[in-house]
Protein backbone atom coordinates (compact mmCIF):
# COMPACT_ATOMS: atom_id res chain seq x y z
CA UNK A 1 0.00 0.00 0.00
CA UNK A 2 2.71 2.47 1.02
CA UNK A 3 4.62 1.92 -2.21
CA UNK A 4 1.67 3.33 -4.19
CA UNK A 5 1.58 6.67 -2.35
CA UNK A 6 3.77 8.49 -4.94
CA UNK A 7 1.51 7.24 -7.76
CA UNK A 8 -1.59 8.28 -5.80
CA UNK A 9 -0.12 11.79 -5.41
CA UNK A 10 0.61 11.90 -9.15
CA UNK A 11 -3.03 11.02 -9.83
CA UNK A 12 -4.14 13.77 -7.43
CA UNK A 13 -1.87 16.16 -9.33
CA UNK A 14 -3.65 15.12 -12.55
CA UNK A 15 -7.11 15.35 -10.97
CA UNK A 16 -6.63 18.88 -9.68
CA UNK A 17 -4.98 19.88 -12.96
CA UNK A 18 -8.12 18.79 -14.81
CA UNK A 19 -10.29 20.67 -12.28
CA UNK A 20 -8.16 23.77 -12.86
CA UNK A 21 -8.78 23.57 -16.61
CA UNK A 22 -12.52 23.26 -15.98
CA UNK A 23 -12.55 26.52 -14.00
CA UNK A 24 -10.44 28.33 -16.60
CA UNK A 25 -13.46 28.09 -18.90
CA UNK A 26 -15.64 29.53 -16.15
CA UNK A 27 -13.17 32.40 -15.64
CA UNK A 28 -12.92 31.49 -11.96
CA UNK A 29 -9.19 32.09 -11.64
CA UNK A 30 -9.32 32.05 -7.85
CA UNK A 31 -10.28 28.36 -7.92
CA UNK A 32 -7.73 27.79 -10.70
CA UNK A 33 -5.05 29.16 -8.38
CA UNK A 34 -6.21 26.99 -5.46
CA UNK A 35 -6.40 23.76 -7.46
CA UNK A 36 -3.17 24.47 -9.32
CA UNK A 37 -1.44 25.03 -5.97
CA UNK A 38 -2.67 21.62 -4.81
CA UNK A 39 -1.31 20.09 -8.02
CA UNK A 40 2.03 21.76 -7.34
CA UNK A 41 2.04 20.38 -3.78
CA UNK A 42 1.28 16.85 -4.99
CA UNK A 43 3.90 17.08 -7.72
CA UNK A 44 6.57 18.03 -5.19
CA UNK A 45 5.77 15.29 -2.71
CA UNK A 46 5.25 12.41 -5.14
CA UNK A 47 8.88 12.70 -6.24
CA UNK A 48 10.13 13.51 -2.74
CA UNK A 49 8.53 10.41 -1.19
CA UNK A 50 9.55 8.18 -4.11
CA UNK A 51 13.21 9.21 -3.79
CA UNK A 52 13.34 9.21 0.01
CA UNK A 53 11.86 5.73 0.40
CA UNK A 54 13.35 4.26 -2.79
CA UNK A 55 9.97 3.83 -4.49
CA UNK A 56 11.08 5.19 -7.88
CA UNK A 57 9.71 3.13 -10.79
CA UNK A 58 9.45 3.64 -14.54
CA UNK A 59 5.66 3.50 -14.23
CA UNK A 60 5.71 6.25 -11.61
CA UNK A 61 8.06 8.39 -13.66
CA UNK A 62 5.84 8.30 -16.73
CA UNK A 63 2.67 8.75 -14.69
CA UNK A 64 4.21 11.83 -13.10
CA UNK A 65 5.15 13.26 -16.50
CA UNK A 66 1.66 12.60 -17.86
CA UNK A 67 0.12 14.43 -14.89
CA UNK A 68 2.59 17.29 -15.27
CA UNK A 69 1.73 17.64 -18.95
CA UNK A 70 -1.89 18.34 -18.03
CA UNK A 71 -1.37 20.40 -14.87
CA UNK A 72 1.64 22.43 -16.02
CA UNK A 73 1.46 22.24 -19.82
CA UNK A 74 -2.11 22.16 -21.09
CA UNK A 75 -3.47 24.29 -18.21
CA UNK A 76 -1.30 27.37 -18.87
CA UNK A 77 -2.04 27.01 -22.60
CA UNK A 78 -5.77 27.34 -21.98
CA UNK A 79 -5.23 30.15 -19.48
CA UNK A 80 -3.26 32.16 -22.02
CA UNK A 81 -5.79 31.42 -24.74
CA UNK A 82 -8.59 32.78 -22.56
CA UNK A 83 -6.63 35.88 -21.51
CA UNK A 84 -5.67 36.73 -25.09
CA UNK A 85 -9.10 35.78 -26.43
CA UNK A 86 -10.56 38.80 -24.62
CA UNK A 87 -8.29 41.19 -26.52
CA UNK A 88 -8.34 42.61 -30.04
CA UNK A 89 -5.71 40.05 -31.00
CA UNK A 90 -7.89 37.03 -30.27
CA UNK A 91 -7.06 35.54 -33.70
CA UNK A 92 -3.51 35.01 -32.41
CA UNK A 93 -4.67 33.32 -29.21
CA UNK A 94 -3.65 29.93 -30.61
CA UNK A 95 -0.03 30.94 -30.05
CA UNK A 96 -0.78 30.16 -26.41
CA UNK A 97 -0.47 26.48 -27.28
CA UNK A 98 3.24 26.88 -27.82
CA UNK A 99 3.46 26.41 -24.06
CA UNK A 100 2.02 22.85 -24.05
CA UNK A 101 4.22 21.92 -27.03
CA UNK A 102 7.44 23.12 -25.43
CA UNK A 103 6.39 21.69 -22.06
CA UNK A 104 6.08 18.27 -23.72
CA UNK A 105 9.61 18.63 -25.11
CA UNK A 106 10.93 19.77 -21.73
CA UNK A 107 9.33 16.83 -19.90
CA UNK A 108 10.73 14.37 -22.44
CA UNK A 109 14.21 15.86 -21.98
CA UNK A 110 13.94 15.77 -18.20
CA UNK A 111 12.90 12.10 -18.20
CA UNK A 112 16.14 11.28 -20.02
CA UNK A 113 18.33 13.41 -17.78
CA UNK A 114 20.32 12.13 -14.80
CA UNK A 115 21.38 15.58 -13.57
CA UNK A 116 20.55 16.68 -10.01
CA UNK A 117 19.31 20.14 -10.95
CA UNK A 118 16.78 21.02 -13.63
CA UNK A 119 17.83 21.57 -17.23
CA UNK A 120 15.49 24.22 -18.57
CA UNK A 121 12.80 26.10 -16.68
CA UNK A 122 10.75 23.65 -14.54
CA UNK A 123 7.27 23.32 -16.02
CA UNK A 124 5.43 23.83 -12.66
CA UNK A 125 7.13 27.20 -12.15
CA UNK A 126 6.46 28.21 -15.75
CA UNK A 127 2.81 27.26 -15.40
CA UNK A 128 2.36 28.99 -12.06
CA UNK A 129 3.42 32.36 -13.45
CA UNK A 130 0.46 32.28 -15.86
CA UNK A 131 -1.91 30.92 -13.21
CA UNK A 132 -0.98 33.84 -10.98
CA UNK A 133 -1.23 36.44 -13.74
CA UNK A 134 -4.75 35.16 -14.44
CA UNK A 135 -5.55 35.35 -10.72
CA UNK A 136 -4.37 38.97 -10.58
CA UNK A 137 -6.72 39.90 -13.45
CA UNK A 138 -9.59 39.44 -11.00
CA UNK A 139 -8.02 41.79 -8.44
CA UNK A 140 -6.72 44.71 -10.55
CA UNK A 141 -7.09 47.14 -7.66
CA UNK A 142 -4.72 45.08 -5.48
CA UNK A 143 -1.82 44.76 -7.89
CA UNK A 144 0.78 47.06 -9.40
CA UNK A 145 1.56 44.53 -12.12
CA UNK A 146 -1.41 45.25 -14.36
CA UNK A 147 0.94 45.74 -17.29
CA UNK A 148 1.70 41.98 -17.14
CA UNK A 149 -1.85 41.38 -18.36
CA UNK A 150 -1.36 43.32 -21.58
CA UNK A 151 -1.68 41.10 -24.63
CA UNK A 152 1.69 42.14 -26.04
CA UNK A 153 3.39 41.24 -22.75
CA UNK A 154 1.64 37.86 -22.72
CA UNK A 155 2.92 37.13 -26.24
CA UNK A 156 6.42 38.04 -25.12
CA UNK A 157 6.13 35.76 -22.07
CA UNK A 158 4.93 32.90 -24.29
CA UNK A 159 8.02 33.20 -26.49
CA UNK A 160 10.47 33.63 -23.61
CA UNK A 161 8.94 30.79 -21.58
CA UNK A 162 8.94 28.46 -24.59
CA UNK A 163 12.66 29.08 -25.03
CA UNK A 164 13.48 28.72 -21.32
CA UNK A 165 11.57 25.44 -21.04
CA UNK A 166 13.85 23.71 -23.57
CA UNK A 167 17.03 25.69 -22.95
CA UNK A 168 20.22 24.21 -21.50
CA UNK A 169 20.15 26.65 -18.58
CA UNK A 170 20.61 24.96 -15.19
CA UNK A 171 17.91 25.83 -12.66
CA UNK A 172 18.70 24.87 -9.09
CA UNK A 173 16.32 22.57 -7.26
CA UNK A 174 15.38 23.16 -3.63
CA UNK A 175 15.47 19.37 -3.25
CA UNK A 176 19.20 19.11 -3.90
CA UNK A 177 20.98 22.04 -2.26
CA UNK A 178 24.62 21.44 -1.31
CA UNK A 179 26.76 23.43 1.09
CA UNK A 180 28.40 25.45 -1.70
CA UNK A 181 25.04 26.94 -2.62
CA UNK A 182 23.85 27.79 0.87
CA UNK A 183 24.72 31.46 0.58
CA UNK A 184 22.55 31.66 -2.54
CA UNK A 185 19.63 30.05 -0.75
CA UNK A 186 20.00 32.37 2.25
CA UNK A 187 20.01 35.35 -0.11
CA UNK A 188 17.03 33.95 -1.98
CA UNK A 189 14.93 33.55 1.18
CA UNK A 190 15.93 36.99 2.42
CA UNK A 191 14.67 38.46 -0.84
CA UNK A 192 11.49 36.40 -0.50
CA UNK A 193 10.79 37.95 2.90
CA UNK A 194 11.43 41.44 1.56
CA UNK A 195 9.16 40.84 -1.43
CA UNK A 196 6.29 39.66 0.77
CA UNK A 197 6.67 42.65 3.11
CA UNK A 198 6.80 45.32 0.41
CA UNK A 199 4.80 43.84 -2.49
CA UNK A 200 2.19 41.65 -0.74
CA UNK A 201 -0.11 40.10 -3.41
CA UNK A 202 2.43 40.76 -6.16
CA UNK A 203 5.19 38.98 -4.24
CA UNK A 204 4.42 35.50 -5.63
CA UNK A 205 4.84 36.57 -9.25
CA UNK A 206 7.94 38.60 -8.43
CA UNK A 207 9.35 35.59 -6.59
CA UNK A 208 8.94 33.45 -9.72
CA UNK A 209 10.83 36.00 -11.80
CA UNK A 210 13.48 36.33 -9.09
CA UNK A 211 14.06 32.57 -9.33
CA UNK A 212 14.31 32.73 -13.13
CA UNK A 213 16.66 35.70 -13.29
CA UNK A 214 18.82 34.43 -10.44
CA UNK A 215 19.39 31.17 -12.28
CA UNK A 216 20.14 32.92 -15.57
CA UNK A 217 22.64 35.15 -13.75
CA UNK A 218 24.32 32.15 -12.09
CA UNK A 219 24.67 30.41 -15.44
CA UNK A 220 26.24 33.50 -17.01
CA UNK A 221 28.57 33.86 -14.03
CA UNK A 222 29.60 30.23 -14.29
CA UNK A 223 30.47 30.65 -17.95
CA UNK A 224 32.69 33.60 -17.12
CA UNK A 225 34.42 31.94 -14.20
CA UNK A 226 34.96 28.53 -15.73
Amino acid sequence: MFKNIPNFLSLLNLFFGILSIKYVFEYNFKLVLIFSSISLFCDYFDGFIARKYKLVTNFGKYLDSSADMVSFGILPGFILMKLIDNSNLYLLSNLAFLIPLFTAIRLAKFNNSSKINFIGLPSPINSYQFVYIAFLTQYPELTKLNFMMETEILFLLILLSSYLLVSNINFFSMKNINIHKKFIIYLFFLLVILLVIFFKLDSILLLIYLYIFLNIFLNILKLKLF
